[in-house]
């Protein structure tokens, strides 16, 4: 049986940080990466896809932790 795992999760795995600190770096780069930018680099890069609001909302609990 497979064991699954949030999208989160897999995400924070494959990128060895956590991906609310990698959403936040992506974010303030010199691109200005939109939230559906984001969402394809992450998806590129790790195989996790999800959408920009996810992100934004993973993004939020950066900013304010009882998000």
């Amino acid at each position: 049986m497979k064991v699954r795992t949030a999208p989160r999760e897999r995400a924070t795995e494959a990128l060895k940080v956590d991906v609310a600190i990698w959403i936040h770096r992506q974010r303030n780069s010199p691109a200005k990466l939109t939230y559906r930018q984001i969402a394809a680099v992450l998806e590129a890069e790790t195989g996790v896809k999800v959408t920009g609001e996810a992100l934004r909302q993973w993004h939020a609990t950066l900013e304010n932790p009882a998000a």
